[in-house]
């Protein structure tokens, strides 16, 4: 039973660590999307959309970085099932590993692309300069778009896991 405990409490570190490095990445990619919006000081300023867009966007990444987390932790699992690590395991965890290096490229990239195509279907409105200025209505629409989108793009990633394991 106790190594059942120590197991899972290994498997709690590895889970929040990955989430902590997959949201810095998006975080790191966002600021890049948003070019021109000092995003740390808005937050302080107060701005809401900024910080409802923020949101979103961490929201969506996790989304979309659970079904990846969840296939390195089975591989995990495998390794700690028998006590014993053999190729198969091993050839799992790299597998795992990738697949979450493809999560948070799909992850980001689908983020990427929401915004892309709100800008292209809306070209009288410059999102960015909206969202800058506080307009939470225009933040809460590409909000919910992004989550929308990372949705998907979960189910694509669960495909991927199933295939791989």
């Amino acid at each position: 039973m106790l190594v059942n405990v120590i197991v899972e409490l290994i498997r709690l570190i590895i889970a929040i660590v990955l989430a902590v490095v997959s949201l810095y990445a998006g975080f790191f990619t966002f600021k890049w999307i948003v070019k021109g919006i000092d995003v740390q000081s808005e937050l302080r300023r107060g701005n809401k959309a900024i910080g409802i867009f923020v949101g979103s966007v961490f929201l969506g990444i996790s989304v979309t970085m659970y079904s990846c987390i969840q296939g390195i932790l089975v591989g995990l699992n495998k390794i700690f099932a028998d006590g014993v690590l053999n190729l198969n395991d091993t050839l799992d965890v790299v597998l795992s590993f990738l697949e979450l290096g493809l999560g948070i490229m799909l992850g980001i990239g689908s983020i990427y692309l929401a915004i892309y195509v709100f800008s292209r279907f809306n070209p009288k409105t410059d999102m960015i300069k909206a969202i800058k200025n506080g307009n939470a209505a225009i933040s809460c629409m590409v909000g919910g778009m992004i989550i929308a989108v990372s949705q998907i793009v979960h189910f694509g990633v669960i495909g991927i896991v199933t295939a791989l394991f």
